[in-house]
């Protein structure tokens, strides 16, 4: 078998077993042996796939690496255990509210930067520090979420891993 190097993208990509190429979730659909190439793998669990698919999605390219070691612990976190999804719901929940709670900050400071041109001026640019705190609480979300990886079927973390180091070489 050929392994293909992975290179996490923003967006769906239905050919990420020819290319290597594809979104966190299409690169699940891959290395769980599915036949169509999907961002719905039934392999993840209802509550990680849309945080998977947003955050994917919302990092720049040099910083969806940071997503490869998720990869392997998302596959097979399916249940329909209901102490595992309340548990994870409530981490979204607290999650959502921890989030909210910066934007209520971000939108006070919007208002404030909007009373002067002149600061207004020095808000505009891009706020990395934001930027990288929301990445990192939605990694530690994601952390929390996922069983850790040793519960994980050998074959799975071995196929990954493999085009891990391969996407990392």
């Amino acid at each position: 078998m050929k392994f293909e190097p992975i290179k996490l993208l923003k967006g769906s990509h239905a050919n990420t077993g020819q290319t290597g190429l594809g979104c966190f979730m299409n690169v699940i659909a891959y290395l769980n042996g599915e036949p169509q190439i999907t961002d719905e793998s039934p392999c993840v669990c209802v509550t990680v796939r849309p945080i998977a698919v947003w955050l994917n999605d919302y990092m720049n390219d040099h910083e969806r690496p940071q997503l490869l070691p998720f990869i392997t612990r998302a596959m097979g976190s399916a249940t329909m255990d209901k102490d595992t999804l309340v548990r994870r719901a409530r981490l979204c929940a607290d999650y959502a509210q921890r989030r909210a709670a910066s934007a209520v900050s971000a939108a006070a400071w919007a208002e404030r930067a909007a009373t002067s041109a002149a600061s207004a001026a020095a808000y505009a640019t891009f706020d990395y520090e934001a930027h990288a705190e929301l990445i990192a609480d939605t990694l530690k979300l994601l952390d929390d979420m996922l069983p850790p990886a040793t519960d994980l079927q050998t074959q799975q973390i071995e196929r990954a891993q493999k085009l891990i180091e391969l996407a990392t070489a």
